[in-house]
């Protein structure tokens, strides 16, 4: 019993603690990576006219933004960015860089249609630390986004106790950037994460060790050959015939992760309307002093359609009920008013039919999606384990 007990406690330990334990981590990462998106997403942008208004030698100016290309880099830690004729200066102590993937097609222009799944590349933005990285060259183009200050006259973004810089490394053009990084901000896979390779290893050596002793023992046979399947599991799912069960889950978890990223780029616009309920024909509000944001109902689909044409705005929906949305249902479209301040961040586009109902459904068929797949990666797992332990204990008769 206390050998059985051992081995249990092996297999949850490596298996499924540790590996849970570092799912936690990246998910937690990854959720403040986009959280801070939407902060850099409602920050204003910091130019010229704003960095004279401090009056002191050194000062707190605020949270700010700033879109520019690297121009120089000095001493160990401090870099200069140049936006036309106004130069920052960044801190890079503790940054982390984050390298967002670019489009792998262009979009089409005659469709009025997003293709979010066909254009953005399936991949995860790399994350690097400044002090590991060596090969950032002049002209690259760089969003920073955090805590901003004056001193002596150079304006300097720099990471305090409270709030941290973030630093995006980007190709493409400016306007799809919040799109590109909160779609593709989110882990492949949280369960296989940088502890998973190491923990499973460390399991099956450990469960093949506790085996080798075990078979030692005469009475001990079957606990033996349980213990050695246990300790084959890290290579299961790759066992005939649960392989085909271990792609069907893969693909299925991916579904998930496309309706999660579809959910978020959703929701994008209504950030700013949250405290809204939409009831509203129009509505405006200030993002930042310069930057009025506002949506309007539209019924008229001939109105969207003259719209995108007229100013190249494309229609967002998710893949689940892009061809089901009731044609009485509304579009919103959502503008900037037309002030001197741009800003690449604050996106210009129509989304059909009612947003929470949209969200709602996308968060709940992805939910599906995530327990459909597990239960199938279980079911595989269970019927390679049942084989294993069966021609194990043929071998060993």
């Amino acid at each position: 019993m206390n050998y059985l007990i051992l081995i249990l406690a092996t297999t949850i330990f490596f298996y499924l603690l540790i590996p849970g334990i570092g799912a936690f981590i990246v998910r937690k990462q990854w959720t403040e990576f986009r959280k801070k998106l939407l902060v850099a997403a409602s920050a204003p942008i910091i130019d010229f006219h704003k960095s004279r208004i401090a009056g002191g030698e050194s000062e707190y100016l605020g949270n700010f933004k700033f879109f520019g290309s690297l121009e120089a880099i000095q001493d160990k830690y401090e870099i200069w960015l140049r936006s036309s004729n106004f130069t920052v200066t960044v801190d890079m102590q503790n940054v982390k860089i984050y390298l967002i993937p670019a489009f792998s097609s262009l979009e089409d222009k005659n469709d009025i249609f997003e293709k979010n799944r066909e254009i953005i590349i399936d991949e995860m933005p790399q994350v690097l630390n400044w002090e590991t990285f060596h090969s950032l060259s002049q002209q690259t183009d760089i969003m920073v986004c955090g805590p901003l200050f004056i001193e002596k006259g150079k304006v300097i973004f720099r990471n305090t106790d409270e709030e941290s810089i973030t630093f995006l490394i980007y190709d493409g053009k400016q306007e799809s950037l919040l799109r590109r990084s909160i779609w593709a901000g989110r882990h492949r896979n949280e369960f296989w994460n940088i502890l998973t390779p190491a923990s499973l290893v460390a399991g099956s050596f450990s469960l093949f060790i506790i085996a080798y002793y075990l078979f030692s023992f005469p009475g001990f046979t079957i606990i033996s050959r349980f213990t050695i399947s246990l300790s084959l599991i890290p290579v299961m799912p790759l066992f005939p015939p649960g392989v085909v069960l271990f792609f069907t889950y893969r693909h299925f978890w991916k579904k998930a992760r496309f309706l999660r990223a579809e959910r978020d780029i959703i929701k994008l616009p209504f950030h700013y309307f949250a405290k809204t309920n939409f009831s509203d024909e129009n509505l405006c509000l200030d993002i930042w002093p310069e930057m009025t944001y506002c949506y309007k109902k539209i019924q008229s689909k001939e109105e969207v359609i003259q719209i995108c044409n007229n100013k190249n705005i494309k229609i967002r929906s998710i893949s689940i009920i892009k061809n089901n949305i009731s044609k009485d249902d509304p579009y919103y479209y959502f503008y900037k008013s037309e002030k001197k301040a741009q800003d690449p961040f604050i996106e210009e586009v129509i989304i059909h039919g009612d947003p929470m109902d949209i969200i709602k459904k996308c968060q709940h068929k992805s939910e599906i999606y995530d327990y459909f797949s597990l239960s199938i990666f279980s079911l595989g797992m269970m019927i390679n384990f049942s084989l294993t332990y069966f021609f194990i204990d043929l071998i060993s008769r």
